[in-house]
């Protein structure tokens, strides 16, 4: 289960996504520097604190950015830098109704690109949020293969601007540890 992440250890998640390949949220960055796709939002996110229950926002808000899987490691901050497979993740978060809906798609291993995406849908409780879906996408080999997340995070930030989380996922029939960090 994902506990929420102190300022310290959100640095110390940004320390070990490496500095070697810039992030390329558009997906051009695929097949090379896959621990580093998360290091962007890391690093304009890197002293913030989770946001406080009462100050969540109302309303409806769009978040973008990428999902790690590693089959090696388990903690948030391990994944991200020994990821074996990376997707885009973009989600909308209706705080009023405390409903998540989005997508998990265009993943990227050390090979290649795949493409496609599964819906994902979820709750906002307080300032958590949980995020699953399950379904079929392309690998790089333009092979069928079925994709699954079930991930829980925590809001950042003044007004919920980021989400970072982990949970477990399954690619091309292979369990996987996953964590995730989107930001608006």
């Amino acid at each position: 289960m994902f506990k929420p992440l102190t300022s310290l250890a959100l640095v110390s998640l940004l320390a070990s996504c490496g500095a070697s390949t810039s992030v390329l949220r558009d997906g051009t960055n695929a097949g090379s520097g896959l621990s580093n796709d998360g290091s962007a939002i890391l690093a304009q996110w890197a002293n913030t604190f989770p946001t406080e229950a009462s100050t969540m926002p109302q309303g409806s808000f769009s978040y973008e950015g990428v999902v790690a899987f590693s089959q090696s490691q388990s903690l948030p901050t391990s994944v991200f830098s020994n990821a074996d497979v990376i997707a885009d993740m973009a989600l909308n978060a209706n705080f009023n109704a405390g409903t998540v809906t989005g997508s998990v798609g265009n993943t990227r291993q050390l090979q290649g690109a795949g493409s496609g995406s599964i819906p994902v849908s979820g709750s906002v409780s307080s300032n958590n949020i949980t995020v699953s879906g399950a379904g079929q996408v392309r690998d790089y080999r333009n092979r069928l293969v079925g994709l699954s997340v079930n991930l829980e995070g925590t809001f950042y930030g003044n007004g919920a601007n980021m989400a970072l989380g982990s949970g477990a996922s399954e690619f091309s029939e292979r369990d996987y540890n996953a964590a995730f960090i989107v930001d608006r």
